[in-house]
């Protein structure tokens, strides 16, 4: 008798008897829409060698539906448009898409140490997930998912640490200016990118003389300043007056911290340079010495570099 499986628990993937039960399910309900009644009959009367059982197309059944490749509607259920996408005569490669999407959705907690430095090391994946691989795929398939899961989880680590940051500077920028008895400026500093990302600048804030500071803000950990720029952010901040680069330090779990700020002055020597016309850089990473660095933040006219 086979083991009916169950869900998947957290942080961990689903078992392949469970994934080649799902596959069987969405292959019953097709593109259509059906009565629990229907698919039960279904599931019973379904040929699997022994190897599927009623009870466990159910239970796949409702995993299915807890991860959104089924929707249900009263005491029917039928197809999502992401299901429709799959293969609609492959039960194996279905199961292999259902490993794929759920490790690029999920984003388990041991993806980052087990890609570490860009590659695979397989003594930090969990017993379960490795032996999950090993039967469906083979170890460069393994690798590119993995890889390719590490990629979208550090774009959302990114995202939430340069948010992060943005709260700190914009909160800094507040005390810098009440503390200097001008609560009413304080009271204009904004944080813009919850209006848009594309302005290209982070943090409205006016300084001490009342002119309009732009201040784009990255927020780093480890040791040495090393952010990503975006075309975008070059561009705007080489036309912008009073455009500066406020880098902020993550260690731990503790709020960021700010570093200092710069111009762009020191840093176009640094900047990719397009060579033709049919082929343009976008996002540019680059390493920041703290010597190009000025403490606090650029609200003093009168400590404010020349605009760069």
């Amino acid at each position: 008798m086979p083991d009916d499986g169950g869900g998947a628990r957290p942080e961990s993937l689903p078992g392949s008897y469970l994934l080649r039960s799902a596959a069987r399910v969405l292959r019953i309900v097709g593109r259509g829409r059906h009565a629990d009644s229907e698919l039960l009959a279904s599931y019973r009367a379904t040929p699997s060698g022994g190897f599927l059982s009623s009870k466990g197309l159910l239970v796949a059944q409702q995993w299915l539906a807890e991860q959104g490749w089924l929707t249900r509607e009263g005491t029917t259920l039928g197809a999502t448009a992401r299901s429709l996408a799959l293969p609609d005569d492959d039960e194996t490669e279905v199961a292999r898409e259902l490993v794929r999407a759920m490790i690029l959705d999920s984003l388990p907690a041991w993806l980052s140490a087990s890609t570490a430095r860009g590659e695979v090391r397989e003594e930090f994946l969990p017993e379960d997930a490795s032996a999950l691989f090993e039967e469906m795929f083979d170890d460069d398939e393994r690798d590119a998912i993995l890889l390719a899961a590490a990629s979208k989880y550090d774009a959302e680590a990114l995202r939430e640490l340069g948010e992060a940051g943005e709260d700190v500077v914009l909160s800094a920028c507040r005390d810098f200016l009440e503390a200097r008895g001008r609560p009413d400026l304080a009271r204009k500093a904004r944080r813009v990118s919850l209006i848009s990302d594309a302005m290209g600048w982070d943090i409205s804030s006016p300084n001490l003389a009342g002119e309009l500071c732009r201040l784009e803000v990255k927020c780093y950990r480890g040791r040495d300043p090393t952010v990503y720029l975006t075309r975008n952010e070059f561009e705007v901040g080489s036309r912008r007056p009073r455009w500066y680069l406020v880098l902020c330090r993550s260690t731990g779990d503790s709020a960021p911290e700010v570093v200092g700020w710069t111009t762009l002055t020191p840093l176009i020597p640094r900047m990719p340079v397009d060579v033709v016309l049919s082929a343009e850089w976008q996002v540019t990473k680059i390493r920041i010495d703290a010597s190009e660095l000025r403490p606090g933040l650029p609200l003093d006219p009168a400590d404010a570099l020349a605009d760069g």
